[in-house]
């Protein structure tokens, strides 16, 4: 029997987020490219679990690159498509303030959001911001890529002198709990963002997702093979079936062999041709047969929703 992971478990687990001070624990802040060239590959297994598939760690890691390498192949494409897609999507945090909670201090965060137009307006899986405030979590280098801080440089209090955190409270302008999905503004200008939308897809077309920044621990007595949480990713995969949303003609399910895991929920799909087409909301099946579900609606609405809440704003 097929089992379904609900939505809520596309996004990380929660019961020790702020146990982060265990001895030879480090926090890798957030390390995006340098974290990518870091980590390792060699654990194998499906016998895990479909537990493990709920965070980021070396089998999910290593599954996801054998797939790259079998529906993408070409490393120029792959380069091409990561420094395309990365600077496009935004990492997530929820909670409330008022109870204690830190976004700069949360380790996994909730998930992703795909920045849909310039002004700050971003669209992502609705349980990822379905708590009392949510936060877009960005992070500034002060350094040019390949002239970073020393690899050992990785404790958090290092990398204090090499990093500036940014936080944007964000402002729920639409969600569609049936469709699980959401689109949110935030007080922040998008350097890059995604312009061209479809849903119009075939089965067999080619799928990707990526993102070059994350949040997460390891054990540095053991490398990089012990990072697990909510880190980079890069993924791909084709399409098995598209079909209408149930009881909406508003929304489009699709289906793939793209393998997501928790942290991957909001963050966008993409054709070969870069165009936004779907929003990661779950993970169904099991280790040896699963599939990627991303819901999407039309261009049409996305554009109508942006607008009228623009609209609302200058009145």
């Amino acid at each position: 029997m097929l089992r379904v992971f609900p939505s809520s478990h596309c996004s990380p687990p929660t019961g020790d987020r702020r146990r982060r001070r265990g001895r030879a624990r480090f926090i890798a802040w957030c390390l995006g490219g340098i974290l990518g060239a870091l980590i390792g590959t060699s654990l194998n297994g499906c016998s895990y679990g479909l537990r493990n598939y709920r965070y980021d760690n070396a089998m999910v890691r290593e599954q996801q690159g054998q797939l790259l390498e079998i529906h993408l192949p070409d490393r120029a494409i792959r380069e091409r498509m990561m420094s395309s897609v990365a600077p496009r999507v935004g990492f997530l945090a929820c909670g409330d303030p008022s109870k204690g909670f830190d976004p700069v201090a949360e380790t996994y965060g909730n998930g992703r959001a795909a920045a849909i137009t310039k002004d700050g307006y971003y669209l992502t899986a609705n349980h990822v911001v379905n708590e009392d405030e949510v936060f877009l979590v960005e992070t500034v280098f002060r350094w040019k890529p390949g002239q970073g801080p020393p690899t050992e440089v990785i404790t958090q209090e290092a990398l204090e002198d090499w990093v500036t955190i940014k936080i944007y409270p964000g402002r729920i302008v639409w969600s569609r709990p049936d469709l699980d999905l959401a689109i949110v503004k935030f007080p922040r200008k998008s350097r890059q963002y995604f312009d061209d939308w479809t849903w119009d897809l075939e089965e067999g077309q080619l799928l990707y997702s990526a993102d070059d920044s994350g949040r997460g621990t390891f054990d540095p007595e053991v490398g990089m093979d012990s990072y697990v949480g909510n880190g980079s990713f890069e993924a791909a995969g084709r399409v098995t079936s598209v079909r209408s949303a149930l009881f909406s003609s508003e929304g489009k399910v699709i289906r793939s062999d793209l393998l997501a895991r928790g942290g991957m929920s909001g963050a966008p799909i993409v054709t070969e041709d870069g165009e936004l087409c779907g929003i990661i909301v779950r993970l169904e099946g099991n280790p040896t047969q699963f599939q990627t579900v991303a819901n999407m609606i039309s261009p049409e609405k996305i554009r109508e929703i942006v607008e009228k809440d623009r609209n609302r704003g200058e009145e």
